[in-house]
């Protein structure tokens, strides 16, 4: 059932997360579906209703700083230290990978003995996790590996009547998943791009590493690592990849720019720039909506610009690869 965010329709939603229920509700980032931290029952429904593979952990949202102590183990200094420097990132679109706690179910870390917490920022989140009471495990509401809703109407089409509530909070502000970072290993390593940029990243951390990894064969320790992600039915493809002269006669293509060739012009059923002056943010925002629909339209097959592989451009190309596989 789709609610407006109202103050009582919150109140409503925490009712049922307290019974055992999963939620869709809004963040800045993407729409998460959510479920008490410490309910393996409820838990349970989360894969079910995503068909998600057990060996993808998922990662734990909180509303206040105080809160990481019931979810994570900060007892190395090291670790301590490094999440303390990252704390003007919160409330935002960064997620770390800690030593998990031994509160946290085996379930929701995929048998590893790390979690990923994030604060995000969107107030309908923040509220609702304050007025349930307990943090909330929440990957993105929608089915396992398709694109990710950034509307609660997303959310609908996906899910329909398997989620008890959908908490409208209007559009995701910023459209791509958190940032992931963990924090464990002998230097800092991001995980999995997005709108925190790996530049902002290494100001804080010169040593910071990178794990770009697609096998689908090593143990993720974090979400959206898979090599098929964010995918949506119909075949995507890169433009640095193609031949533009042998393309099927209903071909869409996504640029970053709203100036093309004539080339590309004749080449192309319908061109969808995602940004007119080459704002990335923008691109970002629109990225997953755009790719829903055209995965609802007539088109046969959807070819995406490479963009620019700096700020949050890297996160940009992470998805558009997977997307692609």
């Amino acid at each position: 059932m789709l609610l407006e965010a109202t103050q009582a329709n919150i109140l409503r939603a925490a009712e049922a997360l307290k019974q055992g229920e999963c939620i869709a509700f809004p963040t800045e980032t993407v729409y998460g579906l959510g479920a008490n931290v410490f309910d393996n029952s409820a838990i349970e429904k989360i894969f079910k209703i995503k068909g998600r593979p057990a060996d993808n952990p998922l990662i734990v949202h909180i509303s206040s700083l105080v809160e990481i102590e019931k979810i994570a183990n900060l007892d190395q200094k090291k670790i301590l230290d490094r999440l303390q420097l990252l704390e003007n990132f919160w409330p935002g679109p960064l997620s770390v990978i800690l030593p998990k706690s031994s509160k946290v179910s085996n379930l929701v870390t995929a048998g590893l003995d790390t979690v990923g917490v994030r604060m995000p920022s969107h107030p309908v989140a923040i509220e609702l996790i304050k007025v349930t009471g307990f943090p909330l495990a929440a990957p993105s509401a929608n089915i396992s590996n398709y694109v990710s809703p950034t509307t609660a109407l997303h959310v609908k089409e996906c899910l329909g009547d398997k989620v008890k509530f959908i908490l409208d909070g209007g559009s995701s502000k910023i459209g791509i998943e958190s940032t992931v970072i963990n924090l464990c290993g002998d230097r800092p390593k991001i995980l999995r791009p997005g709108s925190i940029t790996k530049e902002q990243l290494l100001d804080i951390f010169p040593d910071l590493e990178f794990d770009d990894c697609f096998s689908l064969n090593t143990p993720k320790a974090s979400p959206g690592m898979s090599a098929k992600h964010y995918s949506p039915r119909k075949q995507v493809k890169l433009l640095s990849n193609i031949d533009i002269t042998k393309l099927p006669k209903k071909t869409a293509l996504i640029s970053f720019r709203s100036q093309h060739d004539s080339d590309l012009q004749e080449a192309f059923h319908i061109i969808t720039p995602l940004t007119a002056h080459g704002d990335l943010s923008e691109a970002a925002q629109r990225l997953y909506s755009t790719l829903r629909n055209l995965d609802k339209s007539d088109v046969e097959l959807i070819v995406i610009e490479d963009c620019p592989d700096t700020g949050i451009g890297h996160a940009l190309q992470n998805r558009l690869k997977r997307a692609c596989n």
